[in-house]
């Protein structure tokens, strides 16, 4: 089972395409950098088209803004209102990925887990997936903006241009989400409580 929270990092195009159609983007495996995760799931759609969806069962870490969304965002999703949404279209499926040490896999083994099979060195990310096999040619999956329980900018974009952003999807988002949606520029490399306590002000407590 996932956690009640669910964290997808992604771009700024993809998060504003999310916000004004009500969908997500699944990738094709192939275009994926690592090729040994794409192989897992190649293997398993015997040649039929495969897309997925990835997310992370942990919060904010430095190494999913360095390795997914440097100068993207993190969307945090309420995992029961998401999944119940994906899980009502055909074809698709999903779960917690399980990771493996190269020692211990064989096809015999894990030949029914392979969409959800990763290499043991992975296993910090904590990543739940998603997978779209069969039939079914959509790249996108339909969501409902109210599943959504935060967005934050990515603390590598600058604090004015971050800003300009949170105007822009409160406006695109509407009042009643706005209020609803915590929308904020990450402090995860500049955390001014920790800076403060690092460096408190004259006559201030330490």
């Amino acid at each position: 089972m996932a956690t009640n929270s669910l964290y997808r990092y992604t771009s700024i195009s993809v998060l504003l395409d999310m916000l004004m159609k009500k969908r997500l983007f699944l990738s094709n495996p192939k275009s994926w950098p690592d090729k040994t995760d794409a192989a897992f799931l190649e293997k398993y759609a015997e040649g039929k088209d495969i897309k997925a969806l990835c997310f992370f069962k942990k919060p904010e870490s430095n190494q999913y803004w360095e390795l997914y969304a440097k100068y993207g965002c993190m969307i945090e999703f309420e995992t029961k209102k998401l999944l119940d949404k994906i899980s009502s279209k055909k074809d698709f499926i999903h779960g917690n990925v399980s990771y493996v040490k190269q020692n211990n896999f064989s096809l015999e083994k894990y030949n029914k887990k392979l969409p959800f099979i990763k290499q043991f060195r992975y296993k910090s990310e904590a990543e739940y997936r998603v997978v779209c096999t069969g039939e079914n040619k959509e790249m996108f999956i339909p969501i409902d903006l109210n599943s959504i329980k935060r967005i934050s900018i990515s603390g590598d974009i600058k604090e004015e241009i971050a800003d300009s952003l949170i105007v822009l999807i409160r406006k695109r988002i509407g009042k009643t989400l706005a209020n609803k949606i915590e929308i904020s520029h990450s402090r995860l490399y500049e955390n001014k409580v920790w800076l403060k306590k690092i460096n408190p002000p004259k006559g201030g407590q330490k």
